[in-house]
Parts: structure tokens; sequence; C-alpha cells
């Protein structure tokens, strides 16, 4: 797990590289592929060495080395092609200058961050605690089947536009460039508003046949609850996106605040939704803290 959580924070830093280089076709290559070698390398594994967390893990670990070794490949081609001999020599003072930027932009980001990893954790923390360990693997197949693909869809769409977006408000201080870029950054919202109507439709029609194929037996019994399950994952995928209406100027410091509020309100829901009704508030929980 640790390895695989290492392997995942490398992945990231090159991404976010492979990004700010414009390879944003790339970048949702890979975003895709590690979601589907997970899957792909773990259902081999099971079927080779048979049903177990260990042999999952190792499908995990190995789907993120897998995606590592191609990044790297795309990444040292990229540095051959562009960072060759004839590149401008460095300005010390320049690079002072961005780093300083960089900080003050990033360092709330990377805040809040924490704030949202605790917010995702307590539905599960809350079902050991108030319920049991069964609780907590039917709300990790939910989730996955569920708000899963909702959260891969909208990464997809952030790792394509974002870059475009980020460049049409350039340093977010110009208005009339802030404004082509919240523009574009909603109708990209409504579209996507519009996918996830269809998917919660789909949710909401054919749970019963998405369990059959894609879990076991013993977990169709929650499959009713799938569409409450796609529905927050549809609202925290919108907000994702709708994110950007502020990173895409230099206020990040703003979202400090309504972060660690949404943290409070989603742990207090999680344990009192566990408490009082089980997994059923576990999810009313999520779709209550996404809006």
């Amino acid at each position: 797990t640790v390895m695989a959580s290492l392997g995942i924070a490398f992945s990231s830093i090159l991404d976010g590289i492979q990004s700010a280089a414009r390879q944003r076709a790339v970048v949702a290559l890979h975003s895709g592929l590690t979601q589907w070698l997970r899957f792909i390398i773990a259902f081999a594994l099971i079927q080779f060495f048979g049903s177990s967390s260990t042999a999952a893990m190792y499908g995990y670990f190995f789907a993120v080395v897998c995606v590592l070794i191609s990044q790297a490949l795309f990444f040292r081609r990229f540095k051959r092609r562009n960072l060759g001999p004839d590149q401008q020599p460095v300005v010390l003072t320049e690079v002072q200058s961005w780093e300083k930027l960089l900080n003050s932009y990033a360092w709330p980001v990377a805040l809040y961050g924490g704030f949202d990893w605790i917010n995702m954790s307590a539905g599960r923390w809350s079902l050991q605690l108030f319920v049991d360990t069964k609780a907590v693997g039917f709300h990790s197949a939910l989730s996955q089947i569920g708000s899963g693909p909702m959260v891969l869809a909208s990464n997809l769409v952030t790792q394509l536009f974002g870059p475009i977006l980020f460049s049409r408000a350039g340093d977010g201080v110009d208005y009339t460039r802030r404004y082509k870029a919240h523009k574009l950054n909603i109708n990209i919202l409504l579209l996507f508003i519009l996918f996830s109507g269809l998917a919660v439709i789909v949710a909401y029609l054919f749970h019963e046949v998405v369990f059959m194929i894609f879990v076991s037996s013993e977990y169709r019994v929650v499959s009713g609850l799938l569409p409450l399950v796609v529905i927050s994952g549809a609202l925290s995928a919108c907000g994702n996106i709708a994110l950007f209406f502020i990173l895409s100027s230099s206020e990040t410091k703003s979202l400090i605040r309504p972060k660690a509020l949404i943290m409070c309100v989603g742990v207090f829901c999680s344990f009192f939704g566990a408490y009082w009704h089980g997994l059923v508030g576990i999810i009313w929980a999520g779709v209550i803290t996404s809006f």
C-alpha cells in the first residue's frame, strides 16, 4: 500500500509536469490507463492466485508501476525534443520570482486537499466504528462503481481543458481574460451536468444489471443505493470542474474557509448518519456534503 501510494505521488508529479508542457492528451491517457489497469491487473491476479485482498493490492501496485514507466518514457521523449543544447540559460532571479508566485498559489490547494481527504475518509471510519467491516465493503463497492467513474470522467475533463482555461485566464488579474476562461468553464460544466444526469438515469434503471456484471452476488443487496452514490459522485465531480472559476485566478486562499466548513459538516454528517442509519446514512451524508 505504501509503495503504491508513493507511486501515485510520483505519477501525479509527472502528470503536473506534462500538463504544464501542454501534453494534455498524454495526461488524459495516463489518467484513464491508471483506472483501467487497476481493475484489469487485479482481476488477472485474482484469477491466477485466488480471491484475496493481497492479490488486489498487487494489481493496484503493478498498475501504478506500468503507468509510471509509460510516463517516464513520454517525459524522456519530451525532454530530448525540447530541452536540448539550444535551451535559453536559466536566470536565478526569474526562478525565485516564479517560485514565490507558485508557492503562494499552491499552499492553499495543498491544505484544502487534506480537508478533502478527511471528508472522504470519514464515511469508512464511521461505518467501521458504528456498523461493521461488511458495511465498509458495501460502501467501497458502491463508491467504486457509482462515484468512481464520475470522478474519473471529471479528471479527464479537467486534465484536458484545465491548461486551456489557465492559458485563457493568464495570471488571473486581467478581467477580460478571466471572463473568457469563465465562459469556457461554464460551457464545460453544463455539458458535464448533462452527462451526469444521463449517468443517474442509467444507474436508476439498470442498477441491478450493473451489479450483476461488476460485483459478486453478496453485494447486490445494496444495488438500489447506486443512483444516490452516482448523484453524490456527480455533484462532487461538478464541484471539481467549478473550482476552476477560482483556480484560474490567483485567490486560492479564498477556498480554505469553505473547504474547512465542508470538512466539518461532512465529518459530522458521516458519523451521525452511520450511527443512526448505517450505510444509508453514509450515502445521504455524501450527497449532502457534495452540494
